[in-house]
């Protein structure tokens, strides 16, 4: 009976420390860094000209693998014509196939990397005074419980009622988009009219033994440009131009269709033309990893490079006394601990391209315990929370201190909580190795 006591007694405490345990964990949490662009993004329409101009220059220079393409699509709410409706239903039937067959008149360009792609490349020619619109998007807020997200500054989140403000975040590309005036000086550059002859060989595509186009009025409702740019390495992505357009034709049909006579179909188009750009480079799957000593990971190198006769990927470890890696990518901890950094790298075109993982030799942190999970002070009053972090031989044993609101409560290096106003504010400890987060709701009277 006694043992089954004792039995009954470990299970309990066993299921309390269990409890507590899972309790206290609060799962992962990695602070949020944001790397700034090799150049600032632009903040009026001549800045984003000048960065543009800037953009093609070292595209023209560096000459990445480039494509041209174009592309129609045309609104079938506004169609309109003078054979009456069965007419324009049977119109929004084939505009579809019609903007296949405009896209089809097209010839497309497109070069490998190193090639000159200038015989193709229409360069935008604009400045700032044709610029009637501007914006510049990188950026968005993010909550950091759900994910849900915003383009603009939240306070807190509907979606899961976290209380606490988005975090902001960059995207990869700075995205420019322009709305451009209807100047001479801008419809003498990419966005020339057609003459009516390439306007007639262009919309009367493919419908001999149907009608013939007898004329073609084209006018221009709205001129548009955007460009997107890699932020941290100014390499141009993409150039797009885009031309909205009211078409009206003048059509006679003919043969079995010669019944229907003469009228005017019209109907809004736009056209569209883009420049695409790919970059060589390697970039690493893991840029950050732990491993423990003598354990073994790798790394996997993608090449934006499609030349075949490249040389392998060589691979560096900064430190063979922590680390050691192989020719395929796979690293090895040593005994010591410490940190290294395994480097892939490749030569194309004359030209050195690599990518770095950071690498932690160590005993990794699993799990942190807070000493308090809530905390009623007075404002001006102090406390000091401790955090234990697991395992025992972790290497590194160090937190940093957060708090959400600091008008509420503040906490320095050491974990000092101050009372500073009424209200609720949590502080909050993650660990500098795993970033296992614990956190104290801290009320203040």
């Amino acid at each position: 009976f006694a043992v089954i006591i004792v039995l009954c007694l470990m299970f309990v405490v066993g299921f309390i420390i269990g409890l507590n345990r899972v309790l206290a964990m609060e799962g992962q949490f990695k602070p949020l860094t944001l790397e700034e662009g090799l150049s600032p993004a632009p903040e009026n329409a001549a800045d984003a000209v000048d960065f543009l101009n800037k953009s093609v220059e070292k595209a023209l220079k560096d000459k990445p693998k480039a494509k041209l393409y174009d592309d129609f699509s045309v609104d079938n709410d506004s169609i309109e014509t003078s054979f009456g409706d069965k007419a324009i239903d049977t119109l929004k039937f084939i505009v579809d196939g019609f903007e296949e067959v405009l896209d089809a008149n097209f010839d497309g360009h497109e070069t490998d990397f190193g090639e000159d792609f200038s015989s193709f490349f229409k360069a935008p020619g604009i400045v700032a005074d044709d610029v009637d619109e501007f914006s510049c998007d990188y950026f968005y807020y993010e909550c950091a419980n759900c994910g849900e997200r915003s383009g603009e500054p939240v306070d807190s989140c509907e979606a899961c009622n976290y209380p606490y403000p988005y975090a902001l975040h960059y995207k990869d590309d700075y995205s420019i988009d322009f709305s451009l005036k209807r100047t001479a000086d801008v419809l003498e550059g990419n966005y020339a009219p057609r003459s009516e002859e390439e306007a007639k060989a262009l919309f009367g595509t493919d419908l001999d033994g149907v009608c013939t186009v007898d004329s073609v009025k084209t006018e221009y409702r709205a001129l548009r440009m955007s460009y997107g740019v890699k932020r941290v390495t100014d390499e141009l992505k993409r150039i797009s131009y885009a031309k909205d357009m009211t078409v009206t034709l003048d059509l006679t049909f003919e043969g079995a269709y010669a019944s229907l006579g003469s009228g005017t179909v019209k109907f809004d188009v736009t056209e569209s033309t883009h420049y695409d750009f790919t970059w060589p480079g390697l970039s690493l799957d893991k840029h950050e990893v732990t491993v423990e000593p003598k354990a073994t990971d790798n790394c996997l190198a993608t090449l934006t490079c499609t030349d075949p006769l490249i040389p392998e990927v060589k691979w560096e470890s900064s430190d063979t006394n922590i680390l050691t890696v192989d020719e395929d990518g796979y690293f090895k901890g040593t005994k010591e601990t410490g940190d290294a950094t395994v480097t892939a790298s490749l030569e194309f075109n004359g030209k050195t391209y690599s990518d770095e993982c950071l690498v932690h030799v160590r005993i990794p942190v699993e799990n942190s315990k807070i000493s308090s999970r809530k905390l009623t002070l007075s404002p001006g009053e102090t406390h000091e929370l401790k955090v234990t972090v697991g395992p025992k031989d972790a290497t590194v044993k160090t937190v940093t201190w957060y708090t959400e609101n600091d008008s509420i409560a503040t906490v320095d290096e050491n974990g000092v909580v101050t009372a500073v106003s009424p209200g609720v504010a949590t502080v909050y400890s993650l660990s500098d190795d795993g970033y296992y987060k614990s956190s104290c709701e801290v009320t203040v009277k």
